[in-house]
């Protein structure tokens, strides 16, 4: 669904900001050092490599289909969001009408296994409407009985305060726009969504956050 005030048509091709790619490109590269074919593994994770990417990162452990919790979430996303969802459940912060279709898609990315891209049109106290993106990826944990993690890189297009809350919150609704992002295993295929390639979301990139 896209959002009419939003002036990117979903069949346009996202376009990273810098850190998204390199938070994408690194995510690539840990996944060659763990020698799979679809996802890293928590062991080749080296997290001081993004360490300036922190306050825009949440991290979510999948257990189940109705089963995940927030284990990390950034500083800056904190600031936006006025809570501290760490420990939470992110279904227990959607809207009961919408909470079947975030659980199947944060379900879907942990076990196809794939990625995914959104965007959210929010709406300021200045008035100003502008888009809060987002790219997650999925990581293999350290041991087989330990939840997948998804790791998603936040960014906006905009100029406002780092902590500038907008009026609607991100985590009570569905995005204006999403799509899976196949990393080489496919993606699911009976949801009517987009798919994009990782590989295509990487040939450009923005000038600026």
């Amino acid at each position: 669904m896209k959002n009419i005030k939003d002036d990117r048509t979903s069949s346009e091709l996202p376009t990273l900001s810098r850190r998204a790619s390199r938070f994408a490109r690194r995510w690539l590269a840990w996944r060659v050092a763990s020698g799979q074919n679809d996802m890293p593994s928590r062991h080749e994770l080296r997290i001081e490599e993004i360490s300036k990417l922190l306050p825009q990162i949440t991290v979510i452990d999948v257990a189940g289909p109705e089963s995940m919790i927030f284990r990390v979430t950034g500083t800056d996303l904190e600031a936006a969001a006025n809570e501290r969802p760490t420990g939470l459940s992110p279904l227990d912060l959607t809207s009961p009408e919408v909470r079947p279709i975030r659980a199947l898609r944060l379900w879907s990315c942990a076990s196809v296994p794939c990625g995914c891209y959104f965007r959210f049109l929010h709406v300021y106290p200045s008035g100003a409407e502008l888009p809060f993106e987002g790219l997650t990826l999925p990581v293999r944990a350290k041991q087989d009985s330990q939840p997948v993690q998804l790791f998603t890189f936040f960014w906006r297009q905009d100029r406002l305060r780092p902590y500038d809350p907008p009026h609607n919150q991100l985590q009570t609704q569905l995005p204006d726009y999403y799509a899976y992002v196949d990393i080489g295993m496919g993606a699911p295929s009976d949801q009517d969504l987009p798919v994009l390639r990782l590989e295509e979301l990487l040939r450009g990139e923005e000038t600026d956050d």
